[in-house]
């Protein structure tokens, strides 16, 4: 009957050291993320780290700047859909421009880090209508291979050139001077 409680603590005590360790190797263990996952954190990062009003970027992809809209990885290649709400109260048209080549640049530095064969960016801001309503338009698209990538300084690369390095580059008339955000594609009759 000793031998019985005897056997019956040292299995206990077995079952108990078995539960402990299993749950100290899981809490261990690194969580592995997804390609998409990994890249989305990259980006989240450097767009918080450029954005010059607020660093700080909630869990649901948004600061009071940008807004991740689309962000997928597929076979090596990255598609990012990005929404600002710049505006010209905040920005001249220049420098909004600016701001947002250099985010795509450091964007495409980043995401190249990773084994990417494509990276395409788009960019969309709130323009206003004819009629006054206000609505998201895509006003830079800008496409890297990670043959081109690879040949890139990326530490002395001026975002200005960004355009010029490009494999794929267009900005909206929006940029170009001549128009206002009241008339952006709309043709008036």
């Amino acid at each position: 009957m000793k031998e019985s409680v005897m056997n019956k603590v040292w299995i206990l005590f077995a079952l108990i050291l078995f539960v402990v360790i299993g749950a100290a190797q899981s809490n261990g263990t690194a969580k592995k993320f997804t390609a998409e996952q990994t890249m989305e954190h990259s980006i989240i990062e450097t767009l918080k780290n450029d954005t010059a009003t607020d660093s700080s970027v909630a869990p649901d992809k948004k600061n009071t700047r940008k807004t991740i809209k689309t962000l997928s990885v597929m076979e090596g290649n990255l598609s990012l859909h990005i929404t600002t709400n710049n505006s010209l109260t905040d920005l001249t048209k220049h420098s909004l421009l600016a701001e947002i080549l250099t985010n795509s640049t450091n964007i495409f530095q980043e995401v190249f880090s990773h084994e990417l064969k494509s990276a395409n960016i788009l960019w969309d801001l709130p323009l206003i209508d004819s009629f006054g309503d206000e609505h998201d338009e895509t006003v830079l698209v800008v496409t890297l291979t990670e043959g081109k990538a690879k040949n890139i300084n990326w530490n002395n690369l001026s975002s200005e050139n960004l355009p010029k390095v490009a494999d794929h580059f267009w900005q909206h008339a929006f940029f170009n001077g001549g128009q206002t955000m009241a008339n952006i594609g709309f043709t008036p009759y």
